[in-house]
């Protein structure tokens, strides 16, 4: 219940979030330009106009009042003020609300592509659109007298081919049939695409929005049919389709045949969306709260809302436009009401207040700025109450949604009440089901991990036989032989030579019973896991010599030269321990199995690796000596097997370097391989990594 709690507010929070972050985004990027016309010149060599930049043109603008002029009018003769647009004429300047003026401006740009576009919207109330000297657009007809001027009122996407860097914009504009005249929409600049894109976008958040507005009023609609609270129902789906309507008939209507429909027929469509509308709300909040808003004031809101939509039929249009400033006074006063009585519902904790309390302050936020807006007070270029109204009828769609949820949840906990009184056999009897096949898959987990045990324990055991079978023949012999060289050096009946032999016997067995302790100890360590790794950027070259010193006097002896042919530039990142080990037994390997008077090589190339990888360090240790038989070279690392084998001298060895050297290689993200022709020669190759890895 709690996360059901945490979701809902979550998704209120969202619901209000999202809107005033699109609202204030939108704010930021109109605001981020700054008025860039002045004095009738709007300089763009800042902007980029081919990556699809799109330039609202506000500013001061040329205005010639009184005068329709065009292309052909020499406008150095004419007198001209400067007016802001967007803006009502007679905001700015001591201008009349009613007559004619020019509106001029020379747009500079750099980098033009071949076809720019003009988008107006808010023109009041009849225009003509010439750029570079021709007629790409009218609004009716504007004349210099009410006689010879025909009203419309529209927007339009213009598009032209570019004539260069310089654009000169001519815009005749007359206003005899609305309270005010002038540009009071916006006049956006930019490439065609992205004009006719950017509008595209409005006109389609704007068919999403009339398409919700008509499901919510169906859905309504056959929410009705339930037995309570019909009425709401109504009042919500004729709020929505009206709504719908009204987004359908104002201006960048989505319906383009709505395009045509004459001036005054449209303007009266508009108002009586305004007239009827705002009284719904209401009537929705009497219906929601019976107990707390009075029926009387649905009565006299709605009253004068039917009453303004019956008298604009009456009076010419210029009249009825001067309604809607009077009737947006009832609406401040209702909103007033509406927002005290709401608060006093919230606080009486009525069900559902807080989510109707949020939703009619963002509608009234709405009204307010719109108000602001259509008056010439605020400059937004934007109509925000119809998405907010949107929000509003989806948020209390919402609420009834959750009431018929709940209503139905608890038709179903009734239901699953009897069922669990008519199933409750069942249910015993399928818990007791699950309990023992919970207790069979424990036990056939506990079983698969002592299996799992077993063979670690077995391979310990092995490693364990192998360590004292090593330490029982390979060690105790070298070690006893020591013990018997010592006694004969002991006796006094031995000659130098004698003795010089038995010298060199002893340190052959010392090393090598050093080198076979050292391995177990790697070995062991290795099968334990507890081998330390610490890489970093090392000279193969100089491990590579350290681990050919320490076998050099053993070579010596059997008349084999060690020869180190690694590039001093050549590095790798690894372990200086494991690779001078890696080294040191495949050298020790080497001279074990090459006669006398033969050759070890070690040397090193870095070889391409997988594509988008760094290279990799190949290290090579060759040697002229017996070879190995190919049934032996494919196994010799592909098992884990300790075997021990005879050097060219009868050195005994323990079986367990090779394996060293496979774990080692591993460890530092390498891998190693061997080719051999029997007789010939063996080479090893292991790699390493040139870089760090990860």
């Amino acid at each position: 219940m709690k996360n059901f709690k945490f979701l809902r507010v979550v998704y209120w929070i969202l619901l209000i979030g999202i809107p005033a972050w699109l609202f204030i985004s939108y704010l930021y990027k109109h605001e981020s330009y700054p008025a860039l016309v002045n004095e009738g010149v709007a300089s763009l060599d800042t902007y980029n106009i081919l990556s699809g930049e799109v330039i609202p043109l506000e500013g001061e603008w040329e205005f010639y009042p009184d005068e329709i002029l065009g292309p052909g009018d020499d406008f150095s003769k004419k007198e001209r003020i400067f007016l802001q647009v967007p803006l009502f004429w007679e905001k700015t300047e001591e201008l009349p609300r009613y007559g004619c003026g020019t509106y001029r401006c020379v747009v500079n740009t750099r980098n033009t592509p071949n076809y720019l576009a003009l988008y107006y919207n808010g023109i009041f109330t009849s225009s003509a659109i010439y750029i570079n000297g021709l007629l790409y657009d009218v609004q009716g007809q504007a004349g210099e007298t009410k006689s010879s001027t025909f009203p419309e009122l529209k927007t339009q996407v213009v598009p032209f081919p570019s004539s260069g860097n310089r654009t000169e914009i001519i815009i005749p504009v007359s206003n005899f049939y609305f309270r005010s005249g002038g540009i009071q929409g916006e006049i956006l600049f930019g490439e065609e695409h992205a004009v006719s894109n950017l509008i595209d976008q409005r006109l389609y958040i704007k068919a999403f929005l009339i398409g919700g507005l008509i499901i919510i009023a169906f859905f309504q609609l056959g929410m009705a049919v339930l037995p309570r609270f019909n009425r709401m129902y109504y009042l919500f789906a004729a709020t929505c389709a009206l709504l719908a309507f009204r987004l359908l008939v104002v201006r960048e209507s989505p319906l383009y045949a709505i395009q045509d429909i004459p001036y005054e027929v449209k303007l009266r469509l508009e108002y009586l969306t305004l007239f009827i509308g705002i009284p719904m709300i209401s009537a929705i909040l009497n219906a929601l709260f019976p107990k707390d808003f009075h029926r009387g004031f649905v009565f006299v809101f709605g009253g004068l809302g039917v009453l303004f939509s019956v008298a604009q039929y009456f009076v010419d249009i210029l009249t009825a436009s001067w309604m809607v400033p009077i009737y947006q006074v009832i609406v401040f006063i209702q909103g007033l009401i509406v927002t005290v009585i709401l608060v006093v519902v919230v606080l009486r904790k009525r069900p559902d207040s807080y989510v109707f309390f949020i939703g009619w302050m963002m509608v009234l936020a709405g009204l307010v700025h719109d108000i602001m807006e259509t008056s010439g007070f605020l400059h937004h270029d934007i109509q925000i109450t119809p998405y907010l109204m949107f929000l509003f009828v989806f948020a209390q769609a919402n609420v009834v949604a959750l009431r018929s949820a709940k209503a139905f949840i608890q038709v179903e906990d009734l239901s699953d009440r009897l069922n669990f009184v008519n199933l409750n056999l069942e249910k015993l009897v399928s818990e007791r089901t699950r309990r023992i096949e919970k207790q069979s898959m424990e036990m056939e987990r506990q079983s698969r991990k002592i299996d799992r045990q077993n063979k670690e324990l077995q391979k310990t055991v092995e490693i364990r036989n192998q360590v004292l079978t090593i330490i029982g023949h390979d060690l105790r012999g070298p070690i006893g032989n020591i013990g018997e060289m010592i006694d004969l050096l002991l006796s006094a009946d031995i000659d130098g030579e004698t003795q010089e032999q038995v010298l060199v016997a002893m340190r052959q067995a010392a090393t090598g019973s050093f080198t076979l302790l050292e391995n177990l100890m790697y070995w062991g360590r290795a099968q334990s896991g507890k081998i330390a790794y610490n890489p970093e950027r090392h000279s193969i070259r100089n491990i590579a010599g350290e681990a050919m010193n320490l076998l050099e006097s053993i070579a010596k002896e059997k008349n084999i030269n060690l020869e180190n042919y690694i590039p001093p530039d050549h590095y790798a990142w690894c372990d200086h321990t494991h690779v001078n080990l890696i080294i040191r037994n495949l050298v020790n390997n080497a001279i074990k199995f090459t006669r006398p008077g033969g050759h070890i090589m070690v040397s090193s190339r870095y070889r391409a690796s997988t594509p988008g990888t760094p290279d990799i360090l190949e290290v090579m240790v060759r040697d002229d000596g017996i070879g190995i038989p190919p049934e032996k070279l494919e196994q010799i690392f592909s098992t884990d097997k300790v075997e021990s084998t005879w050097g060219t001298n009868n050195e005994k060895g323990s079986g367990i370097g090779l394996q060293l050297v496979k774990q080692f290689v591993s460890i530092n993200k390498g891998q190693i391989y061997a080719r051999s022709s029997v007789g010939e020669f063996t080479t090893f190759f292991f790699s390493l990594p040139s870089v760090e890895t990860r």
